[in-house]
């Protein structure tokens, strides 16, 4: 699944999105809206404002308030084009048009993604946590959240009501990168640990920015283009091969449903 590093690249690829009118919407499944408080068609002929990111979700905001949010599930993709045959392309569920005649397209096989057309931000959005990049995301706020809470750090991680955007791929990653096992409970880390982790994982995501984030097959960014992060991976997915600081085999285990791989030996 897509997750902040690969949001925020598709937010910068589509920039120029920004000031233009979408002139026409066509749908071609309609249960890929999620909801709608207004008729999408109201959309068209008005100019978007802005498009922001939050968490996992990307938001092109309207005059009135209104908002086109989409989610990309497992295997979404978001991408503009000149290439009118990229609309007939399978799985092609929704298609905006622009005025300067690119088209925006929002493809997804399985179907886990999905649009919101909302006055404000939907609900979804306004229960996530904070930003990474936020200047709050600190050691003692995270230390304070997480004290009392009695399950394991990677599931803490994971959700989106405390930390917007972190999946299991970044989880992994950047628990790795500080030395914290993804089996421990959350209540158990100091404030030192946290400072590190906290430190992890902004310099995890940024390096994943730098590179337009990950792909392993479904991911591209808003101009159809791969990630490159995955070269670069450390630890996730990579049971059983030799951990890049000590040569200890990695471990997978599973925590809350979820696929996690650490060094037994690094990670404590």
């Amino acid at each position: 699944m897509p997750e902040l590093p690969e949001i925020e690249t598709i937010r910068r690829s589509l920039a120029d999105c920004v000031g233009q009118r979408f002139l026409k919407f066509s749908f071609f499944r309609e249960d890929i809206i999620r909801e709608k408080t207004f008729d999408p068609q109201k959309l068209e002929g008005n100019s978007c404002v802005a498009i922001e990111r939050r968490g996992k979700y990307l938001e092109f905001v309207f005059p009135n308030n209104r908002y086109l949010t989409i989610h990309l599930g497992m295997s979404g993709r978001l991408w503009k084009s000149h290439d009118s045959n990229e609309q007939q392309i399978k799985h092609v569920h929704m298609v905006a048009v622009l005025e300067n005649k690119e088209t925006l397209i929002f493809y997804d096989p399985r179907r886990f993604g999905g649009l919101w057309f909302t006055e404000g931000r939907t609900e979804n959005v306004q229960k996530l946590g904070i930003e990474p990049f936020d200047v709050q995301f600190q050691a003692e706020f995270l230390w304070e959240k997480a004290r009392k809470r009695n399950i394991s750090i990677k599931q803490m991680l994971l959700d989106q009501t405390f930390i917007a955007g972190l999946g299991n791929i970044y989880a992994d990653e950047s628990l790795f990168a500080a030395g914290i096992h993804p089996s421990r409970a959350a209540r158990t880390l100091t404030v030192a640990e946290w400072r590190i982790l906290q430190q992890k994982i902004v310099e995890v995501l940024q390096a994943s920015l730098a590179l337009k984030g990950t792909t392993f097959r479904d991911y591209r960014d808003g101009l159809n283009q791969k990630g490159a992060f995955q070269a670069f991976l450390k630890v996730y997915g990579k049971g059983g091969e030799p951990c890049p600081n000590c040569g200890t085999p990695l471990e997978r285990i599973r925590i809350a449903q979820r696929s996690s791989c650490y060094c037994p030996l690094c990670q404590k």
